[in-house]
């Protein structure tokens, strides 16, 4: 039982652990593709979908300092 309890424990962590960089890996593609997207609208001179982009940027990169 003891050892059953110990797989169970060792499963959840390990599922976790993914989780986490799953997570980190998903947050770092929207980082680097809200760079690409704001240099595209600086280069159109787009600035109502420049400030949206740089908002949201500085929201994610304000959430991944928490975390």
């Amino acid at each position: 039982m003891e050892k059953q309890k110990r797989g169970f424990t060792q499963q959840t962590l390990h599922s976790l652990m993914a989780e986490m960089v799953l997570d980190k890996v998903i947050r770092n593609y929207h980082i680097q593709k809200l760079y690409h997207d704001i240099d595209n609208a600086l280069s159109t001179g787009d600035r109502q979908t420049f400030y949206r982009l740089t908002e949201e940027l500085n929201e994610l990169l304000a959430l991944a300092k928490v975390n």
